[in-house]
Formats: structure tokens, C-alpha cells, sequence
């Protein structure tokens, strides 16, 4: 048997820094690094959407590192052959009070069109053919971008893999990036060129001020930076910066010179 004690598939106490003159990225080697992933993740994914369903499929065995991998293969080569297309993430299972053990879970975004009952039946065959004991749930995500932060661990603190083990954190099954990510994280950066350029302006930057609030404040930073030149904003954006001047005038003339 695997034992989480003697083997551990997890860093019970993985660093949250580590001085470097490199980047520090990677799953494995920093939760900084973690985080920074999870976050790149997040930001292909939400241009990749809708998702249809989440599903969850827990291992109920301790695995070594060889099984998880193999046990993967398996189960994603019969969810593809069935013409499910989808992205996993792959996470270490805790026992009752928090313990990590060695054993995984998947939670996986599903792309294709299945109906609830088509999916469940092609996770069942998925599932019994790595001959694992296992359990799933199915459930369609109410909000996007809520669960794909949920699954990357994105507002938690994260357990991370040992270095070196044989599998990937995260997996596609089927044809899933609509176009290369490489191709997707150049219209990211383009487009975070296009806002860091438009909140150079003192117009924009207060027009944001005044809307904050009416939307998460991410949102309607994307949502005014890559709009800045359309002439509504742009008209939108000068109302709001005269009515603060005029208001910044008045509070001048209200404030009596000193004696």
C-alpha cells in the first residue's frame, strides 16, 4: 500500500516564497507559484466557455503515483472514445479532519453537449474500467467564472503534489481549447495593453471610480478599458471628470484664505 505517512504524494508544508531571480510559476514549487498558474488558468478558461456541467469523481483507494497516472489514462481514453470533451483538474483528497491522503479527485469541466443522464452513464463505464473504487456527482455551475476559481483553488490555500510526479495537474479530454492557448494568451495580453493604456487617462480612472460598486470590480475594469474609445464612454467619461472639477472648483472657492 501507498502510504500518505512513508509516501507522501503531497507537501505537507510547501513554501508560500522563495527568493529567485527567476518567475516563480510552476504547480509544484511555491503556493506563489501555485497561485500564479491557477490564475493564468482562470483567465484561458473563461475565454474558452460555456461549461455545461461540473462534475466531480473521487478515488475512494490510496494510489501511488504510477497508479494515479495510469488510472487517468484509462478513465480519460473511454470518456474521449464516448465523445465527452472536457478539463481536469486533478487535486489531493483529505480525510474527515483535513488530513491529506494519498488519493485524488477530478473536477472536470465539460464542454460537449451531453445530457445529465449521458454524462453520469459515461463516467460510470470511465470509472469501472480502471477497476478504482470511486463516486461522482454531477451538477450544472450556476456561475462561470465562480467555479472555475472553486476548482483551481484560486481563494484557498492550496495543497500541492511532490515534485516529479508522473502526471499533470491539469488535463483536457477530447479537442477542448476552441483555439491554441498560446493564440489566447496573446489576445490576453493585447487586451490588458489596450486597459493598462486607457487608465493612464484621469478620465477613465475616475469614470471607474464613479461606477465602482455597480460591478465586481474586475469586471468593470475589462468592461471600461477595452470600451475607452467608444464615443459613449469617451462622452461618459468627460461628463464625470468636468462634474469633479467643477466640484473640486467649488470646494476651493467655498475654503476661506488664510489670515
Amino acid at each position: 500500500m501507498y502510504d500518505s505517512e512513508t509516501n507522501p504524494i503531497f507537501q505537507a508544508n510547501a513554501p508560500h516564497w522563495r527568493h529567485s531571480s527567476f518567475r516563480l510559476d510552476g504547480w509544484t514549487d511555491t503556493i506563489t507559484g501555485f497561485m500564479y498558474e491557477a490564475r493564468k488558468q482562470r483567465v484561458l478558461l473563461l475565454k474558452n466557455t460555456p461549461y455545461h456541467w461540473h462534475a466531480t469523481v473521487n478515488w475512494e483507494q490510496n494510489q501511488s503515483p504510477a497508479e494515479i497516472a495510469s488510472t487517468w489514462k484509462t478513465f480519460a481514453r473511454t470518456m474521449s472514445r464516448y465523445g465527452v470533451i472536457g478539463y481536469r483538474v486533478i487535486e489531493i483528497t483529505t480525510d474527515g479532519t483535513g488530513n491529506p491522503l494519498n488519493r485524488v479527485h477530478y473536477h472536470i469541466l465539460i464542454k460537449s453537449n451531453q445530457t445529465k443522464a449521458e454524462l453520469e452513464r459515461v463516467i460510470d463505464k470511465a470509472a469501472r474500467a480502471t477497476k478504482i473504487p470511486y463516486h461522482k456527482q454531477v451538477e450544472q455551475p450556476r456561475n462561470q467564472y465562480a467555479i472555475i476559481t472553486y476548482i483551481l483553488k484560486i481563494n484557498d490555500t492550496p495543497l500541492l503534489f511532490a515534485k516529479g510526479m508522473p502526471f499533470r495537474k491539469i488535463a483536457t479530454i477530447g479537442k477542448f481549447w476552441a483555439t491554441s492557448k498560446t493564440d489566447t494568451w496573446r489576445q490576453v495580453q493585447e487586451q490588458e495593453r489596450v486597459i493598462g493604456e486607457a487608465f493612464e487617462r484621469i478620465e477613465i480612472r475616475r469614470l471607474y471610480n464613479h461606477l465602482k460598486g455597480m460591478l465586481p470590480a474586475n469586471e468593470l475594469r475589462r468592461w471600461i478599458g477595452l470600451n475607452a474609445n467608444e464615443p459613449h464612454i469617451a462622452q461618459w467619461a468627460s461628463k464625470v471628470n468636468e462634474r469633479y472639477l467643477t466640484t473640486l472648483e467649488g470646494q476651493w472657492n467655498d475654503t476661506s484664505p488664510p489670515h
